[in-house]
């Protein structure tokens, strides 16, 4: 039994396969990107995609329905550049916690640039933060000196 378990130690090792998705080849861009004024950029790397859309919290959606009005997590359009980078400008938001994701071609992606993220419910999204000043909302969700 320790033979096999070494061999396979040993195939796994020199196949270079390992519990780490490889990130060979993939772009690491500044995303999301907080602007002092409180505009976010956001960035994703995909050359091969046809459509990618943005889709959180922020972006105002309102559904009114017999049951009442909601503010479901809209979408928006990226715009792609020559190197295959896909890259959306918000507005100025307020201070506060903001959950997103990618649409990509129709598919649910995280974005690979932030490894920030918390689940909600079935799914994960990435998070990010606004913050202008000491304790404002966004400031709450910060990591701050409690001394």
């Amino acid at each position: 039994m320790k033979k096999i378990l070494s061999f396979l130690l040993v195939l796994l090792t020199l196949t270079g396969l390992s519990a780490q998705p490889s990130t060979r080849g993939v772009k690491t861009l500044d995303s999301p990107s907080v602007a002092p004024d409180g505009s976010v950029t956001f960035r994703l790397w995909a050359p091969q995609a046809r459509e990618v859309l943005l889709t959180g919290d922020f972006i105002s959606q309102v559904t009114v329905t017999d049951s009442g009005v909601f503010y479901p997590s809209g979408t928006v359009a990226m715009s792609k550049d020559a190197e295959g980078i896909w890259t959306y400008t918000t507005s100025p938001l307020e201070s506060e916690f903001y959950e997103y994701s990618f649409l990509v071609d129709g598919l649910r992606e995280l974005d690979p640039s932030n490894p920030v993220m918390s689940r909600n419910g079935a799914t994960w999204n990435n998070n990010f933060i606004v913050s202008e000043e000491k304790g404002d909302r966004g400031w709450l969700y910060s990591d701050n000196d409690v001394n």
